[in-house]
């Protein structure tokens, strides 16, 4: 959207309108072009007692310049984010299903020499376990 921003009222958790990847937010841009690639794998381990499903996502994101909030409302530089997510399903555990999530944001181009511009933003890694409890 050239002329506008994609605005998405957070409460209504994620936006699976376009290129969504965990951890990633493409409310507050216009201009904004994206690549993704996803790759799901399910996989018995051990005698149908523990099942993985995995997915790997790999996405290029070119947003607006840093500088022109109109385009680039958080001020989010272009960068390429990789996630692999690993789901566990226990037999034993019925209800009980961790997840295993590991994701990164590598900077691409010229991002002006200003901390607020990447810090917690790009050329990060994050590590979660998650714990999901179905009832």
């Amino acid at each position: 959207m050239p002329n506008g921003q994609f605005l998405s009222p957070r409460e209504w958790g994620r936006e699976d309108l376009f290129s969504f990847q965990k951890r990633e937010r493409s409310e507050g841009s216009a201009d904004n072009h994206a690549l993704v690639f996803n790759y799901v794998n399910t996989s018995n381990v051990i005698d149908e007692e523990l099942n993985l499903k995995t997915i790997l996502s790999i996405g290029k994101h070119w947003k607006g310049s840093v500088t022109d909030a109109t385009l680039n409302k958080y001020a989010l530089p272009d960068y390429t984010h990789i996630n692999l997510d690993i789901f566990f399903t226990i037999k034993k555990l019925k209800h009980l299903r961790p997840e295993l999530l590991i994701t990164s944001k590598i900077a691409n181009g010229n991002i002006p020499n200003n901390p607020n511009l990447y810090f917690n933003k790009v050329d990060m890694f994050q590590l979660d376990l998650i714990l999901n409890y179905n009832f």
